[in-house]
C-alpha cells in the first residue's frame, strides 16, 4: 500500500483489481499466471483474452447468486487473494536479481 505524508492510502486495492489488473499486462511475465490460464482455458491458448479476468468473473457470478453461501468470500481468496500473493513472490524474485546484477 502506498501513502501520503499524513498516512492516507493514495493507491487502493481491492480483491476485484487484483484479478482484473491481468488486462493492464501486470502478469505477463509470470509463469504461475500463465498456468492458472491455461488451465481454466482447457488449453485454448489462441483466446487466453477470454480468461485473463477469470477470477473477477467467477467471484461477481457467485455474488449474484444467494444460494451460493460464502462460496464467493472463499472464492476470492483461493482466486483473486493467491493470485496477487503469487504476483508478489515473481516481483520479489525478480527484485533480487536485478540487485545481483
Amino acid at each position: 500500500q502506498k501513502y501520503d505524508n499524513d498516512g492516507t492510502p493514495t493507491v487502493k486495492r481491492t480483491l476485484q483489481g487484483f484479478s482484473t489488473a491481468a488486462t493492464s499486462g501486470k502478469f505477463d511475465l509470470e509463469p504461475a499466471f500463465w498456468f492458472h490460464i491455461w488451465g481454466v482455458s482447457d488449453g485454448e491458448y489462441t483466446n487466453y483474452d477470454d480468461y485473463l479476468t477469470y477470477a473477477d468473473t467467477y467471484v461477481s457470478n457467485l455474488l449474484r447468486n444467494s444460494n451460493t453461501g460464502t462460496l464467493a468470500a472463499e472464492a476470492a481468496v483461493a482466486l483473486n487473494v493467491w493470485m496477487y500473493v503469487a504476483h508478489e513472490l515473481y516481483d520479489a524474485l525478480d527484485d533480487c536479481r536485478r540487485t545481483e546484477q
